[in-house]
């Protein structure tokens, strides 16, 4: 079952234009989105919420339409957006007080667990608070009405490793109980390679690459060669080019395939920056 389809979606700016785009969602998974700044990932999420409204396409979650059905679908999603969107005069105590009567579901022990688990004060004015607390508070409160599908905009950026790990730590657990499932758009790509179970490149507003995790780690890699070399290696399997004063490399989906065929090349297993490298600067085959 996919909690998330997103099936031919559009939106059209001045400057910039989204899709068509596809995407999905199986429950139990986390779906990564990577891409540069401007690529589409934030305008990508703000259509799954309905922030922005469509010139194309259908969004389905939880087998519900994401406009006609709205109200019941946000009911069972939590978001952490990039930037602490409490109000800052507030400590955590008030903003269960403001937040709890629009969630049915809100579970006061759980928002309570996840203050001490994270050592966030009840009373302590979140303008007072690092950029750290306040991402933990912000999905602390995302958590709190056990949210079928949670959505994560950049929430990690910025954060020291001590606070990343303790935040995808939590996402882990999370993931464990039900049917449940995470978008996660992130910069930090050694973040998304041991949490996420699918990856979304986003480039101008379209899916350059989209594949399993497990699939990635097990047959993309970089070859690096002469040019004349590179032009023996079969070209259903180079991705992407790229060359400088030092020579020629390639990105390659199966990474065995090109060591078998030039045995004197440098191979080596590819990385997800190297995706967004090769795919955003190199010459894409």
């Amino acid at each position: 079952m996919n909690l998330l389809e997103v099936n031919g979606i559009e939106k059209k700016y001045k400057s910039f234009v989204l899709g068509p785009l596809d995407l999905a969602l199986p429950a139990g998974t986390v779906l990564g989105l990577i891409g540069r700044n401007g690529s589409g990932k934030t305008t990508t999420i703000k259509a799954i919420l309905n922030m922005i409204n469509l010139d194309g396409g259908r969004i389905s979650i939880f087998g519900m339409d994401h406009r006609r059905d709205e109200q019941q679908i946000k009911q069972r999603i939590g978001f952490v957006p990039d930037e602490c969107a409490l109000p800052p005069t507030l400590g955590a105590g008030q903003v269960e007080k403001f937040l709890s009567p629009l969630f049915p579901q809100w579970n006061a022990e759980w928002y309570g667990e996840l203050l001490r688990r994270f050592a966030i004060p009840r009373d302590q004015k979140i303008k007072e608070f690092s950029k750290g607390m306040k991402m933990k508070l912000m999905l602390a409160c995302a958590l709190a009405h056990t949210p079928d599908l949670l959505i994560l905009d950049e929430a990690t950026s910025g954060l020291d490793p001590v606070v990343r790990s303790e935040i995808l730590d939590l996402l882990r657990e999370y993931l464990m109980e039900g049917e449940r499932g995470i978008i996660l758009s992130s910069h930090i790509t050694s973040d998304l390679e041991k949490t996420a179970d699918y990856i979304a490149f986003i480039d101008r507003g379209k899916i350059r690459l989209s594949l399993s995790i497990d699939d990635f780690q097990s047959d993309y890699g970089i070859v690096k060669c002469s040019r004349a070399d590179l032009e023996k290696l079969d070209s259903s399997i180079v991705i992407a080019r790229s060359s400088n004063a030092f020579g020629t490399s390639a990105l390659v989906r199966d990474r065995r395939t090109a060591r078998q065929m030039l045995p004197n090349a440098v191979t080596e297993r590819a990385s997800l920056d190297d995706i967004m490298l090769y795919l955003t600067k190199g010459e894409e085959k």
